[in-house]
């Protein structure tokens, strides 16, 4: 099996950031000028050991199929915006929370991923 195989619709991100934070993404991801967007939920935060894991976070973006990358606990979330923009501009009108981005990302062939090696809390 295949990596999209193994990830694609395995992974649980109904509840992983806010439609609060959604409604954020949609409405800023065009100003962001980075592949790579750390969001994170206000009141959440990541250890320094986890912030020490970040690099191999971002490494996890080789896959070119790969969109989303979150860790342990909720609030977090790390995207590909080249990714994330192409969903809105099919998907922006049906994006209500986490469940219908996720839904969104992975009916453009892309992936989200969660790693259990890095934690926000």
């Amino acid at each position: 099996m295949g990596f999209l195989g193994r990830i694609l619709g395995k992974v649980d991100f109904s509840d992983q950031i806010s439609p609060r934070g959604v409604t954020w993404l949609i409405a800023n991801v065009e100003g962001i000028g980075t592949e790579t967007l750390q969001f994170v939920e206000p009141g959440v935060s990541c250890s320094f050991s986890a912030s020490m894991l970040i690099p191999n976070v971002l490494e996890e973006f080789r896959h070119p199929k790969l969109a989303v990358v979150f860790g342990l606990g909720r609030g977090h979330a790390f995207f590909r915006t080249s990714h994330l923009r192409r969903v809105l501009i099919r998907h922006r009108e049906s994006l209500r929370d986490a469940t219908s981005l996720a839904e969104a990302i992975r009916s453009e062939g892309f992936a989200l991923k969660r790693v259990e090696y890095v934690s926000f809390e």
